[in-house]
């Protein structure tokens, strides 16, 4: 209760007055935790009334203290000094995961002195407790009991025990481990960024398949497993080139070879209380689903609007069987392309705000390609801006995923990557006449990220996924090539490759050392190598005489260094030019380039008015669906 006496209730009638009037007004408002503790008043004002009456004093669980009439929205933040994380597998939404009982949500928070670590929030309080020993945790999920938290370290999936606080290594699932879900008889099927599922047990040991890729229905790939309450069965999200086959899949933890198709989708889908939920655009909406038959009916009816679904089919939304949900709201990385001067100096916008995630200049500079990803299907294209004439145009759009622009040597095509067919590919498309684009490789893509082509027209590179590293490097002969060769292959994640002018060497973005660093090595075959940046550096971009390498240093500093390329590699101590403040802060994107003269650099400014992730829990959700 209130310290201050004026502000305290005198009797249980002005209690129940007041607990009538945050349910009027606030049950459909979204009101920040930290500010008000909303869900915490309503609880503790139903358990005075039931304390005036009993005359008793003691906290009941929160479930009992929610009308089940009601449905409430309230808003999760971190505390002071931390912020919401996020992974390559939520592409810009928290990382969370709410409870079984629907009373705790797990998080991954992150401060500039502490690192990121995995919280736990009392949805019934104001208190969230960092979980020690989780540094450096990501992708939490709960036990079927919810008595331990699941999350990855690197390519380890370790648990964490609320009973003891003791924290233990499940066993190795990958570096491109994505999600995981933890059934009541102790296994945890997952999924990778390619292939089908597996399945670990809770004990430890290698995983193993829980489903294949079949080659009847063109499938490519299984991912967001979700297991069911009858402990029997499991949902997951699988894409195929074959677009009758693409959407929700039911499988059976006993026997793998049992699936059914359940629905058409384009996003990750969950269960609760007898209905499937899924992403529609952005809005989040549900679906009589009977676990009997594995089969939906009826019409689906939304649930809430601007709900987080990331470019590579997962919808940011977590349930409990209590009835109780939470969804990250649809995160619109607003950012502009602006022109800076070496001295930091901002020239006038260009371009509207949008949600930019690559930006890539033309070879003589005079345009610019641009991944934008759209506002309502989640879904990116691809952009041009042409600075002579003005004009912005979307030059490849496509119900999927268009991503990763990079510009042919000479300027007449665009290569990028697609999961259009149902699989990621690497396509090019002419610029006059992009309608019809043509596939240049279709191995080894899933999940990449185009980085450069040679000024020569031989070469393209790019990054994807490894079994034993996070990212490696990839290399591709445009002319009579024979598809993608591994540049180079470490238990390190490389990322973000950058040729030089003169086609000699290669400069790229490796973590190795424990913080990424900007690297320098011969190419087209990989042998000596130079580490060129000292406190941490990513996005190394080339100067068009090569003699200057730029890149971002961990303080976000634009950095530049002077190189000098013969047989061996020399470097100038780094030079910061000027802070660049970008909304994404993805190692697999591009957020600036430079001309080839080294004085302009075109950045992916964020703007000041982007919001903090949140993240919304909604009680009692099925109530809004008898409205509708």
């Amino acid at each position: 209760m209130d310290k201050e006496p004026q502000r305290r209730w005198q009797s249980a009638q002005e209690i129940h007055d007041e607990l009538d009037r945050l349910r009027s007004s606030l049950a459909d408002s979204p009101v920040p935790l930290r500010q008000v503790g909303f869900l915490s008043l309503v609880i503790l004002c139903s358990l005075l009334i039931l304390a005036f009456f009993a005359s008793r004093s003691r906290l009941a669980p929160a479930a009992a203290a929610v009308d089940p009439g009601q449905s409430f929205r309230f808003e999760v933040q971190p505390d002071a000094g931390w912020r919401f994380t996020t992974a390559d597998a939520t592409l810009g939404a928290p990382e969370f995961a709410l409870s079984p009982s629907g009373r705790e949500l797990a998080y991954v928070a992150a401060s500039d002195n502490d690192g990121r670590h995995l919280w736990l929030q009392y949805l019934a309080e104001e208190r969230a407790t960092r979980l020690p020993g989780t540094e450096r945790a990501s992708l939490p999920f709960w036990s079927a009991d919810g008595a331990s938290i699941a999350f990855v370290v690197d390519s380890k999936l370790k648990a964490v025990s609320l009973n003891g606080g003791s924290v233990r290594t499940i066993g190795e699932v990958g570096w491109d481990f994505r999600s995981g879900d933890w059934t009541s008889d102790r296994q945890i099927p997952f999924c990778r960024s390619t292939g089908g599922l597996f399945r670990i047990p809770e004990t430890g040991g290698d995983p193993t398949p829980l489903t294949h890729i079949g080659s009847a229905n063109a499938q490519t790939l299984h991912r967001w497993p979700f297991v069911l309450p009858d402990r029997q069965h499991f949902l997951y999200l699988s894409r195929s080139s074959d677009p009758g086959s693409r959407g929700i899949f039911a499988g059976s933890l006993n026997d793998p070879a049992l699936t059914k198709f359940v629905m058409p989708s384009r996003h990750s889908a969950v269960y609760a209380n007898g209905y499937l939920l899924f992403l529609q655009e952005s809005r989040l909406v549900a679906i009589q689903f009977d676990m009997a038959l594995m089969s939906v009916s009826g019409r689906a009816a939304v649930v809430a609007e601007n709900v987080h679904g990331s470019t590579n089919t997962r919808a940011a939304v977590s349930v409990s069987q209590a009835g109780v949900m939470a969804y990250a709201s649809a995160m619109l990385n607003r950012s502009r392309p602006v022109w800076f001067r070496r001295d930091g100096g901002e020239e006038p916008p260009f371009d509207p705000v949008a949600d930019y995630i690559d930006v890539r200049l033309g070879p003589n500079g005079r345009r610019a390609a641009f991944t934008r990803q759209a506002a309502d299907s989640g879904s990116p294209d691809i952009w041009t801006h042409d600075f002579d004439r003005g004009v912005i145009s979307r030059l490849i759009a496509s119900p999927e995923l268009d991503t990763s622009p990079i510009w042919s040597a000479d300027g007449r095509g665009i290569y990028f990557r697609s999961d259009r067919t149902g699989v990621d590919q690497i396509w090019r498309a002419d610029v006059t006449d992009p309608s019809q684009p043509s596939v240049v490789l279709s191995e080894h893509v899933s999940n990449g990220i185009l980085g450069d082509v040679s000024r020569d027209g031989k070469w393209l590179v790019y990054s994807a996924p490894a079994e034993t590293s996070s990212h490696d490097i990839w290399k591709v002969r445009l002319e009579g090539g024979t598809g993608a060769v591994r540049y180079v292959s470490t238990s390190a994640s490389e990322v973000q490759p950058a040729i030089s002018p003169d086609g000699r060497f290669l400069a790229y973005a490796s973590d190795e050392t424990g913080t990424y660093e900007i690297f320098i090595e011969t190419f087209p075959d990989a042998g000596n190598r130079w580490q060129v940046s000292s406190h941490g550096g990513t996005e190394p971009r080339w100067r068009g005489d090569g003699k200057e390498l730029y890149y971002v240093s961990t303080d976000k500093q634009l950095t530049a260094v002077h190189i000098k390329l013969s047989s061996e590699v020399g470097a100038s101590a780094p030079v910061p030019l000027f802070r660049v403040k970008t909304a994404r802060a993805s190692l697999y994107r591009r957020s600036y380039d430079v001309t080839r003269d080294g004085t302009r650099f075109l950045v992916l400014k964020a703007e000041d008015s982007t919001p903090a992730p949140s993240v919304h829990v909604l009680t009692n959700w099925t109530s809004r669906l008898a409205a509708q």
